[in-house]
């Protein structure tokens, strides 16, 4: 949600759409895709994530589980669109209250691997977001200053004209 209006922004002449509320934990959206889906007849790209809130370690989602709602949830948004972009979840930093960044390397690793046994391209926020980590409102936060959620929906629009040819 945070960088949305910036890839607004960027994307004016596309209707972008964030699905309503919060995707949260994979298991909500494995359950609520079909829902989110109907909510048009056509989409002319999906970006999508899950792994912040399956991180959270007072309710983490094992590692099976989470592949399994991965792939549910890339299978269906292929059937959507024909431009689905999966993008990783951001670095964690020490003093965050219930994650751990070791969790969000080992959830992104399974989330790539599912990504690429689909066929879905895969933007690397997390490499991204370790450059501007001096970018977070605080270290014990998982959200951005408004400086540093334009620099990673910059990175979300420049990957949709580079794989996808999304141009402004």
């Amino acid at each position: 949600m945070g960088y949305t209006p910036h890839v607004q922004a960027t994307l004016q002449s596309y209707d972008i759409s964030h699905n309503c509320g919060n995707a949260r934990w994979s298991a909500i959206g494995a359950r609520d895709i079909d829902g989110w889906l109907a909510q048009r007849s056509h989409w002319d790209a999906i970006t999508f994530n899950h792994g912040l809130w399956d991180a959270r370690y007072d309710v983490a989602t094992p590692g099976a589980k989470y592949r399994e709602n991965m792939t549910a949830i890339a299978r269906k948004i292929k059937l959507a669109t024909s431009k689905p972009l999966f993008i990783t979840t951001t670095e964690v930093l020490p003093g965050t209250p219930n994650r751990k960044n070791p969790t969000i390397v080992g959830l992104n690793r399974i989330a790539v691997e599912v990504m690429r046994s689909e066929g879905i391209p895969v933007l690397d926020l997390y490499t991204i977001s370790t450059q501007i980590r001096h970018l977070h409102t605080n270290p014990h936060n998982v959200h951005y200053t408004k400086s540093g959620y334009k620099i990673l929906g910059k990175a979300v629009t420049d990957e949709l004209a580079s794989v996808y040819g999304i141009q402004p």
